[in-house]
């Protein structure tokens, strides 16, 4: 007669699924200059910033994730928002009747008058959500009127508080010190070649795919962080 095998009931037991941890709703917000400096890369500009909405477009929907976009365009003539807090499925391409770089850099009235624009969008919709704030410029500033450097600081570390997140992106400058210098951490600011505008996006976009996929909500090292997170990226 054979003998019974007794069943260990701790491993027969059915494992209890672990819940995901899902990533919170994310807002990216993207002040992009549009001075007379960036006519010279004009077309690369465009094809990259398409490329970056297209990669949020296609990251938000495979992961069935909220994902709201505003933009502001700015030189010394205007600083315009065609999109706050929309859904970034909405966002259209840049064309080159959309992107006409012209005049000189505002750049702090451009980066202070969206956070206000932007933070008071959050407020009213009372909802948790992450930010994302990705600052792109090719030049220094020389042209505002309403903010300086310090205000612009201030700013950013009273919403690094509140866990947003900054990128700056600068070309034809010390990029570190031009992003030190309104409280940009050196691990979210990058430095671009004008005529790498296509790397510079497709590795922003994978970057703020894996950021708005990501639990965390604030990021100091966003490139190396991002890098991690990204499961393409892990090897």
């Amino acid at each position: 007669m054979k003998k019974k095998t007794a069943v260990n009931k701790s491993k027969a037991a059915k494992k209890t699924p672990v819940p995901e941890t899902k990533a919170l709703p994310t807002i990216v917000s993207f002040v992009l200059d549009e001075t007379g400096s960036m006519q010279s890369c004009r077309k690369e500009t465009i094809s990259g910033f398409n490329e970056y909405i297209n990669t949020l477009k296609t990251g938000a929907k495979d992961g069935n994730q909220s994902v709201r976009f505003s933009l502001t365009k700015f030189n010394s003539a205007k600083i315009e928002m065609p999109y706050v807090n929309a859904s970034v499925q909405d966002v259209a391409e840049l064309t080159p009747e959309t992107y006409v770089p012209a005049n000189t850099t505002p750049l702090y009235d451009a980066v202070g008058n969206t956070i206000t624009k932007v933070s008071a969008e959050l407020k009213e919709s009372g909802k948790e959500a992450k930010l994302l704030f990705v600052i792109m410029t090719d030049g220094q500033e020389n042209a505002s009127t309403e903010y300086n450097q310090r205000k612009i600081f201030d700013l950013i570390k009273e919403k690094e508080k509140e866990n947003w997140t900054f990128i700056f992106l600068g070309a034809n400058q010390d990029s570190w010190l031009a992003g030190h210098a309104i409280g940009v951490s050196r691990g979210n600011t990058m430095n671009y070649d004008t005529y790498e505008m296509r790397e510079t996006m497709s590795s922003l976009g994978d970057s703020s795919v894996a950021f708005l996929r990501s639990p965390k909500k604030v990021m100091k090292e966003f490139f190396e962080e991002t890098k991690y997170d990204d499961p393409k990226k892990k090897k």
